[in-house]
């Protein structure tokens, strides 16, 4: 119904002698088309909830960090990361000693080791 539309208001100012003005209702009209047309088709933008604060992994953090044991958290790490995982936990803890400001900066450099879209999802 539209393209029909279109169709004719193109046909009606070429007619008139309205050549440019057709050229430039068409060139409005085909990036208009592009634009929803991306719109449509685009994938939708998707935050997983295990990546952000309020996730399992980052409950499994805040668990892991509280009671000292990294091993809640290790579940969601891949095997060949559980090392450098271990490393940054260890890490945490020592600065986490330091005052309450150092325990949160801390907390949150764990969290977006672990989870990288933490801090921006939430």
């Amino acid at each position: 119904m539209i393209t029909c539309h279109v169709s004719s208001i193109i046909v009606r100012l070429a007619c008139a002698g309205n050549v440019k003005t057709a050229r430039k209702f068409i060139a409005r009209w085909a990036g208009l088309a592009s634009v929803l047309a991306s719109l449509l088709f685009a994938p939708p933008a998707s935050f997983a909830h295990c990546d952000t604060l309020d996730g399992p992994v980052v409950a499994a953090a805040r668990k892991a960090l509280d009671s000292g044991d990294v091993n809640p958290v290790l579940m969601w790490v891949r095997s060949k990361d559980e090392g450098e995982i271990r490393q940054h936990f260890e890490k945490t803890l020592a600065v986490r000693r330091v005052n309450a400001q150092a325990q949160e900066l801390a907390d949150m450099y764990f969290f977006e080791t672990l989870a990288p879209d933490s801090a921006h999802a939430h």
